[in-house]
Order: C-alpha cells, then sequence, then structure tokens
C-alpha cells in the first residue's frame, strides 16, 4: 500500500538522502519518495496500515520528525537551525537543564549544547519569536543566551570580542576564564595560608592556649576567601531555587555546611568561655572546620583552572585554521592597487598576491605564478606551483612568485570558511554515544544531594556517631561527587578528534559519522577518480575492414571516424580517443557529425558521411546487435591485461570497426590504502563499470577483496543496500556527482575533496586531499576517539561509583577507613582534569 508522510527537519539534499534511506532498510519496503521542498514523502510497502508508525520511529531515529497525512494536500513544512550563546553553565547538569527547557518549547525538534563552547543549536520550525522564546526559556532555567549567527563560536579558554545585538551597541569583552580562575587560584592560596596556621596553631602552636581568638582568626580569613570563590553560592544557590541543583550547588553546600557548622562551634567556645567551662571550649575548638571549606573551594577552583587551560588547547584547531585567513588584501583598482580589510573582498575582484603572502579567498589565477603552500589547509606537504588557469584556496600561503588571481569565493563561501564551519558544526554535535551519560547528567546532582542526606542521617541515627562525623561524611558525599566529568566526557574528545582530523585534511562533518566510522567493517569504492586517477589514455587501437578483416595495427582509416564520433561527448574516454587521435595524424577537422546522441551508461550515435556509427562498451553492441564473438580472442587478452574496451562499429552493417583499449592510472597511495585497510580488518569492494576481465585484473593489482563489475551510474547505490543486507556496516568512497546516492546510502559516506560540490554535500566525512590513503587516516582516527571516549565515561562513572560510597563510609566498618572532605574535594578535581588531559592525548595522533 502507499502511504504519505509528512517530514520535518530536511534542510538539505543530504538530509533528504538520510531520511529516504532510513526508510527504505525497513524490510516490506519497496519504494520510497521524498520531496525535499514540500517535505512530503511517499512510501509503497506491504506492511499494512500500522506500518505508519515503524516508518515514523525510522524516521525520528534519523533525527527527523514524520507523521501521517495520508492523501492531505502538500504542506510546506521546513525547519530552520538557530545558534545561541549560553551563560551560566559549570557543568554537565546544567547542560542537561539548559537542554530540557528548551526542547519543552512547541516547535523545537531537536537541541544540541555543548558544555564547551557554550554553543547551542536549536532546530525549529520557523517563527518571528522563536529566538525570543528560546532565550526566555533558558533564562526561566537560571542561564543566560544571546542569538549569534551561524559563524564559529569564540574559544572558551581565550579572550575574544564580542558585541551585543543591535545597531547601537557597544563592544564588550568575553572575560579570559583562564586568567579569571588564575586570580581567584592566587587570592584563595594567599588566603588559605594564614587560615591553616592558625587552624594548625590553635592545636599544636602558641595560640593553644587561646582556642577562641584562634577561631576569630580563622574566620576573618575565611570570610574573604568565601568572597573570592563567591560564584560557587551564586550559581549553587539560584540552581536550587530553580530547583535544577548542578555542581556548584554541591561545592556550595559542602563548604557552606563547614563554614556554618564552624560558627555554631565558635559560637558555642564563646558561650563555654561566658560560663567559664574550659571542657567546653577544648571541645568545640576541636570541631572547628573553617580551614576544610577554605581548602574544598581551593582545591576545586584549582581543579577548574587546569581544567580550563587544558580547555583552551582543545579549541587550538579551530583557533589554528581562524589565525590562517589574512586581515587585508591588495586588490586591482582601475590601473592602481589598494589595500581593503579581507572581510570586503566581492567575487570577481582581482586580488594581488606576493611572496609570503596569505591567499584571502578563493580563486583562479590569470597572471603571473608562485608556489604556494597548502599544507595548512588539505595537509599536503608539497607546495603546488600555480600558473594562470589553476585554483588558489583562502587560508594557503605564496612562498614565491608573484601573481594576480580572480576571487570567486569570499566570505563565508571560501574553502577555509567551510572548513572551519564544518569543524565547529562536528564539535558541537553530539554523539549518539554520549545520550546515556547526558541522562544520567540531568539526574546526578539531585541523586548525589540524597545519597549525602542519606549518609549522614545513617551514620548519626543507625551508626549512633556524632554529628560532627556525620557532617563530615555528608560533606565528603557532596564534594567528591562530580557531575562534570561525566558531561566532558564525550564532547571534549570529540572536539579534538575534529581539530586533529583538519590537521590531516580529513573533516568530519558531525559527531555521529566520527562515532559511525569506528563500527565500518567494509569499504566499497569507487574506481574512476577515487582509487584511479580518472584520467584514461587509449593504449592500443585495432581496427577492422568491412569484411571483418584486421588492418595494420593502429591504421588511422577509420580512427578518424570515431574520433570525430566522440569529441561530441564529455566523457573521460572520449577526451582520451580525441588525444590519441591527435597523436597520430588522424585529423577530425573536416569531418562533419549529425544526428549526435548519448546512450547514458553505454556510449554515444551518429552519422558520419550518411553512415550511423556507434561507438561505446559492450552494453551499446549488444543492444544494437553488433556481434563480438568473432574477436572474443583479441578482446579477451585486452580486457585480462586490465584494459577498459570501447568499441566503435557500423550500426548499418551491423559491423565492428575498431576497438580501443584504455587504461587508468592508479593513484599513488591506493595500494598501501588497500593493504592498510585490510590491516584493520576491513573488507574492501571496488565498484566499476568496467567489464568483469578489466576489473578481476585491478583487484588483483590492488588487492581488494571483492569486486562489482559493470555498475551503472545509477546502480551504485543498489550495490551498497545489498551490502547493507548481512546487517555490516558500510563505508562507501567516492567523487563523482553519480556517487551521491550511495554515498548517502552508506552507513558513512565518505568523498574525497577533489569531487563534485553534490558528492561533498551528501558526504559524512570530506577528504580534502585527492589521496586514498587518508581514508584509512580516517577510520584511524574514529577508533581512537572511540578508544577515548570509552576510557573516559569509564573513568567517570568508574569514579562516580567508587568514590561515593567510599565518601559515605561504605569503608568505616570493615577498616576504620574515612574520606576527609579534603581528599574528596581534591579527588573531585582531579576527575575532570583527568579526562580532559586523556583527550588532549588525541593530539599526539599520527
Amino acid at each position: 500500500m502507499k502511504q504519505i508522510f509528512q517530514v520535518g527537519g530536511m534542510r538539505c539534499a543530504s538530509c533528504q538522502a538520510h531520511v529516504a534511506k532510513a526508510v527504505k532498510t525497513l524490510p516490506g519496503v519497496e519504494n520510497v519518495d521524498v520531496n525535499l521542498i514540500t517535505g512530503r514523502m511517499t512510501v509503497d510497502h506491504s506492511g499494512g496500515r500500522d506500518f505508519a508508525q515503524t516508518v515514523i520511529q525510522a524516521v525520528k531515529s534519523a533525527g527527523f520528525t514524520a507523521e501521517l497525512v495520508e492523501d492531505a494536500p502538500p504542506a510546506v513544512v521546513a525547519t530552520v537551525k538557530s545558534f545561541f550563546q549560553v551563560g551560566g553553565m559549570r557543568c554537565a547538569s546544567c547542560q542537561a537543564h539548559v537542554a530540557k527547557a528548551v526542547r519543552a518549547l512547541p516547535g523545537v525538534e531537536n537541541v544540541d549544547v555543548n558544555l564547551v563552547t557554550g554553543r547551542m543549536t536549536v532546530d525549529h520550525r520557523p517563527g518571528p519569536d522563536m529566538a525570543k522564546s528560546v532565550v526566555d526559556a533558558v533564562k526561566a532555567a537560571g542561564f543566560t543566551a544571546e542569538p549569534v549567527e551561524d559563524a564559529p563560536a569564540p574559544a572558551p579558554a581565550k579572550p575574544s570580542p564580542s558585541s551585543e545585538p543591535g545597531p547601537k551597541s557597544a563592544p564588550k569583552t568575553i572575560p579570559d576564564p583562564v586568567r579569571e580562575l588564575f586570580r581567584q587560584v592566587l587570592w584563595s592560596f594567599l588566603l588559605i595560608l594564614p587560615l591553616m596556621y592558625f587552624a594548625m596553631s590553635s592545636m599544636h602552636g602558641w595560640l593553644k592556649d587561646y582556642p577562641l581568638d584562634a577561631a576569630w582568626l580563622q574566620l576573618v580569613f575565611v570570610i574573604p576567601l568565601l568572597y573570592v570563590n563567591r560564584v560557587y553560592f551564586v550559581s549553587g544557590a539560584k540552581r536550587l531555587l530553580h530547583l535544577s541543583p548542578n555542581m556548584d550547588s554541591l561545592v556550595a553546600l559542602g563548604s557552606g555546611a563547614s563554614v556554618l557548622y564552624s560558627l555554631v562551634m565558635t559560637g558555642e567556645m564563646l558561650l563555654g568561655k561566658m560560663q567559664g567551662d574550659a571542657a567546653r571550649v577544648t571541645e568545640a575548638a576541636g570541631n572547628l572546620y573553617f580551614e576544610t571549606a577554605g581548602m574544598i573551594l581551593l582545591l576545586v577552583t584549582f581543579g577548574k583552572y587546569l581544567e580550563a587551560r587544558a580547555k583552551r588547547r582543545t579549541t587550538d584547531a579551530v583557533s589554528r585554521l581562524m589565525n590562517l585567513s589574512p586581515k587585508t588584501a591588495c586588490v586591482v583598482r582601475g590601473e592602481s592597487e589598494a589595500e581593503i580589510p579581507a572581510d570586503e573582498l566581492a567575487v570577481g575582484d582581482i586580488v594581488v598576491i606576493r611572496p609570503g603572502s596569505s591567499i584571502p579567498a578563493d580563486g583562479v589565477v590569470v597572471s603571473g605564478g608562485g608556489t604556494v603552500d597548502e599544507s595548512s589547509v588539505t595537509g599536503e606537504s608539497v607546495p603546488a606551483g600555480k600558473s594562470p588557469g589553476d585554483r588558489v584556496v583562502s587560508g594557503t600561503m605564496n612562498l614565491n612568485g608573484s601573481f594576480r588571481f580572480r576571487a570567486d569565493r569570499v566570505g563565508r563561501d571560501s574553502t577555509l570558511s567551510r572548513i572551519i564551519q564544518l569543524v565547529e558544526n562536528a564539535s558541537n554535535s553530539s554523539a549518539p554515544i554520549s545520550r546515556f551519560a547526558d541522562r544520567v547528567s540531568g539526574v546526578f546532582v539531585p541523586v548525589v544531594l540524597l545519597a549525602a542526606v542519606a549518609a549522614g542521617c545513617f551514620w548519626f541515627f543507625a551508626g549512633h556517631q556524632t554529628v560532627f562525623f556525620s557532617l563530615t561524611t555528608a560533606i565528603a558525599v557532596l564534594v567528591i561527587s562530580c557531575p562534570c566529568a561525566l558531561g566532558l566526557a564525550t564532547p571534549i574528545a570529540i572536539m579534538v578528534g575534529t581539530g586533529v582530523g583538519s590537521r590531516y585534511g580529513v573533516l568530519f562533518k558531525n559527531a555521529t559519522a566520527l562515532e559511525e566510522l569506528h563500527r565500518v567493517r567494509t569499504v566499497a569504492l569507487d574506481k574512476t577518480g577515487t582509487v584511479t586517477e580518472g584520467r584514461h589514455r587509449v593504449t592500443r587501437v585495432l581496427t577492422f575492414g568491412p569484411d571483418g578483416s584486421e588492418p595494420a595495427d593502429g591504421d588511422t582509416a577509420f580512427l578518424r571516424t570515431a574520433a570525430a564520433l566522440e569529441s561530441k561527448s564529455e566523457h573521460p574516454f572520449a577526451r582520451a580517443v580525441a588525444q590519441y587521435a591527435s597523436e597520430h595524424g588522424a585529423d577530425i577537422s573536416g569531418v562533419a557529425v549529425e544526428e549526435f546522441a548519448a546512450v547514458p551508461g553505454m556510449g554515444v550515435t551518429g552519422r558520419v558521411g550518411g553512415v550511423r556509427y556507434l561507438c561505446g562498451n559492450a552494453r551499446l553492441m549488444a543492444r544494437e546487435n553488433i556481434p563480438l564473438a568473432p574477436f572474443e580472442t583479441r578482446i579477451r587478452e585486452l580486457e585480462e591485461g586490465g584494459h577498459s574496451l570501447l568499441f566503435a562499429a557500423d550500426s548499418d552493417a551491423k559491423k565492428l570497426r575498431a576497438v580501443m583499449a584504455l587504461l587508468d592510472t592508479v593513484k599513488d597511495g591506493s595500494a598501501d590504502a588497500i593493504r592498510a585497510m585490510k590491516s584493520l580488518g576491513i573488507r574492501t569492494v571496488l565498484l566499476t563499470g568496467d567489464t568483469e576481465n578489466a576489473a578481476k585484473a585491478a583487484a588483483a593489482e590492488l588487492g581488494f577483496d571483492r569486486i562489482i563489475a559493470g555498475v551503472l551510474p545509477d546502480g551504485k547505490e543498489a550495490c551498497i543496500r545489498d551490502l547493507q543486507a548481512d546487517g555490516a556496516k558500510i563505508c562507501m568512497v567516492g567523487d563523482g556527482i553519480n556517487d551521491a546516492a550511495a554515498l548517502a546510502r552508506a552507513d558513512v559516506g565518505i568523498a574525497i575533496g577533489s569531487g563534485t560540490d553534490v558528492a561533498l554535500e551528501t558526504a559524512d566525512v570530506v577528504l580534502l586531499r585527492n589521496d586514498l590513503r587518508d581514508v584509512v587516516t580516517a577510520i584511524r582516527l574514529s577508533r581512537a576517539v572511540m578508544r577515548n571516549i570509552r576510557l573516559n565515561l569509564f573513568w567517570a562513572f568508574f569514579y562516580n561509583v567508587l568514590g561515593i560510597p567510599i565518601a559515605a563510609g561504605a569503608l568505616y566498618p570493615a577498616f576504620g577507613w574515612r574520606l576527609s572532605p579534603m581528599l574528596g574535594s581534591a579527588a573531585m578535581a582531579c576527575s575532570s582534569l583527568f579526562v580532559v588531559t586523556n583527550a588532549l592525548r588525541l593530539r599526539k595522533f599520527r
């Protein structure tokens, strides 16, 4: 039966392809048509009326929305992306609360919040007040949000200019978190020294006989220390008032309870002194806890300082890319040259490049020449020579020579800007593996609060311990718990991983692609332009007379006719034949071709001198009833040598007149890439339109595990679907427009950077260099990132699962071991730091 659905969330052809892919894989689905403009999806299936819910769930799992509309008239439904900079988030719990608040808004379909950069991406239905609704929702949750343009977010740990929206707003400066935290640590350290001194002196030093004076002196220094670290109390109290406690709430409760308890004990000492009860004073003096509160705040802040410094390094990749673009550009204005801001460049401007200059836009060289270092953008270490007609890309540097180029992609359309945006989008997206940690983070802090209260009550009522013992146990539970480690485990590794990928010319479009690639066990590769150079050359021509006789090898009698016919085609084979004819003196200038027609996937036809000729592959010969059997031996010899064959025939006489043998040069590194994939346990499949024999020759040379020959341009998607039939994760690597459907069908599509814009748009991973070895780099990097994430998540869960029971006193009955709040706060600081520094190890990836 046929059912019609309205799909939401599609923004480009890639989305359209992913929706179709998700539904086509369902059992019983026979055909899927998705209209990007109207959002209408028609599904032919044999699953019955209730199958609609299965379709809707499949679309939802792919990240979109769908609803059954039967035969209702089409409605244009689209979603838009809005970007916001969120302020006030201090841990994973904050991140979860922000996402929850925005997801509850009507019309919102997806929310991604990045704790590291503070960037929030909201997919929603268009509406004039949506931005305001999002800001109000975030504000109601206790945070701040500001709409920003679709541009790279500022590095979270570096000072960068920003401005309030509106034409009259004055510039403001975002404070540097590292510098702010350093000041906080410095003042805390200077204040903790006298605080610890007086605390120790009250027990063993010169203040031993003056405990009340020692208490007053400790209070004098703990008050400014609390003020220096007031952010924990302000943020924690705000979160408690909004019933969404975070890590700051835990720290504030832990240190605040220590101070309050110590104030009570100080009052007890004062009463004891007034009453002359020395024993009462001494007992209360032993329960002062001012220095513990100060040490908790110092250790937590010091951990955050180290964490912020490490986070700064995670954004180095984007910062490096942003620094590649020059601030100014020298352009030709009339008869003179003028220097203008680079962001004022327009398409068509003639830009002057001198030695040592960075190229500010993409374009084509019109005069002069030079040698350009493109390693900073593509990862290609060998400088490229540039002459008129060659392309140059933004962010690269001219080493020597001078030239002028015409800009054709400027600003956000330039290669460098697109790379920055890809890296930013990938960094800010969420990987599926993080969903469980995000759910845990949302309830983590309330659970810890309950655990702390339960631990304190247990030891006081059931364990018959003192108030001091029970209180310190509860405080230890509060300060050892670390939701930040959970929240940072995935995004920090993804940020570093995508940055490392950009360094090697491997761009992941989103975190899902980065995760999915590590599961791939089969890689299908298009042959022409991917494995090979895509530049065929004719190596041999066999021509036959009208009676089937074979003239001298390479005779040009019929070559002129075949070359004239092929000269009307845009196929790469046609250019190879024309070049061969020119090199062998077959002048086609006087040969007129009439009734020319191209037969997709087969060849061309046309009339020369009143005779209808054919030029194409064996399928075209079979369709036109041209017998090839008499020449089977010669044809097999050429095919077994790895040649692609082009046949030319007289259609009227039904006679084969020529066989042209062509070879496509294998790219440097293709054989190394195939061997490396095998070493990683990956099966390789070659997709080619060549004959079986020619494909086998290529497979034997390069070592493919399987070949699928005779694939028409529109048949690659079906091949990928067949490969997926056994449930294996399939990666497709291609470069051409006819690879787009296969790239979308595959679990992960990889487009080499020299390919078409359609392929690059549809693919999940983009290789900036035209080198197949970068596929191996992408797979290895994906596996390294996922290993890192798993280790981070293991540590985050292991730390909390082990640390909280120990802090609650689980080991005290058997061993008498207790965890002091100071050690708990130190462990909490180390937990987040471990996750960040572990992710930074990815920077050593080679």
